[in-house]
């Protein structure tokens, strides 16, 4: 660890990372609706409506939050690429 002030101390910085990592927060796994909309590059309100026609990723309520979990939502978008290769497949004459 080089930052000024701190020793440089190979077996400090190694306990400084397993306490770290055993630290992670409860959260972590979890995204908010604003998060999946950012990083599926859609709207807030695509979400929403997503939501309420039940056709996006699971989510759940947690207060007056939307939250959604980072492998509900791989998982949503793996079976919508399955969905496209099937369709396609299906067009194809061979």
């Amino acid at each position: 660890m080089t930052t000024e002030g701190l020793p440089d101390d190979p077996e400090l910085e190694a306990a400084l990372l397993r306490y770290v990592q055993r630290k992670r927060a409860l959260l972590d796994d979890y995204l908010t609706r604003e998060e999946v909309a950012a990083e599926l590059r859609v709207s807030v309100s695509t979400m929403q409506r997503y939501e309420t026609e039940r056709r996006g990723p699971p989510c759940f309520l947690l207060g007056k939050r939307t939250l959604y979990s980072r492998d509900g939502v791989k998982r949503w978008l793996q079976a919508k690429a399955d969905e496209k290769a099937q369709a396609f497949n299906r067009g194809r004459t061979n």
